[in-house]
């Protein structure tokens, strides 16, 4: 059964905790977001000194698209607003595979949906099938990965997601081991 193969399989685990994370995720996915991050939060965040830096963090931020689109609404913003901030962004993400991509910064030729060509022009790099953020861009942007531990008072939330009492428990604890078993890793690779 299922359950067993969990005990017994930390590969299932890592399987079963990605197919848990949401990947739902494209540039400038969401535009009234987007719309008032330009008409209301920038106005507020860049209301300080211009030595002051701006530092964004975008939780979940999956394989970069949020990341990359935030940082490119703030650079059109600065410029038009004829403000010059030094713009720090940091994505994190549980998923080491989704990390991976982001920091890659390359997407397929579908972005050409979802970002205008203007923007492709001044913020991307074409090659035969992808286009990668400039490195003007990416080199700005720390994406790294985040483990989140799954604690007591977030079990219960966890588990009405998840369906089933004994299961659910399971796949917790599963959850928990790998995610500790993940943050030994990151903490030996980096001594």
């Amino acid at each position: 059964d299922y359950l067993s193969l969990l005990r017994r399989d930390s590969g299932e685990t890592d399987v079963l905790f990605d197919d848990l994370l949401i990947k739902v995720t494209e540039f400038f996915r969401d535009a009234q977001v987007f719309e008032a991050l330009r008409e209301r939060a920038l106005i507020s965040l860049t209301k300080g000194s211009e030595n002051e830096s701006l530092r964004i963090w975008v939780p979940g931020c999956s394989t970069g698209e949020e990341v990359y689109s935030i940082a490119i609404c703030i650079l059109e913003f600065l410029e038009a607003s004829r403000l010059s901030r030094t713009v720090q962004m940091f994505g994190t993400d549980a998923s080491d595979a989704a990390i991976v991509r982001a920091r890659e910064g390359r997407f397929p030729d579908g972005i050409e949906s979802e970002v205008s060509p203007e923007r492709l022009r001044r913020y991307f790099d074409k090659d035969a099938h992808h286009y990668r953020i400039a490195k003007s861009i990416r080199r700005e942007r720390t994406i790294t990965e985040v483990t989140h531990v799954v604690g007591p008072d977030r079990e219960q939330e966890l588990a009405r997601m998840i369906g089933g009492a004994e299961v659910s428990a399971a796949v917790i604890a599963s959850a928990r081991e790998m995610l500790e078993s993940r943050a030994d890793r990151q903490r030996r690779k980096r001594t």
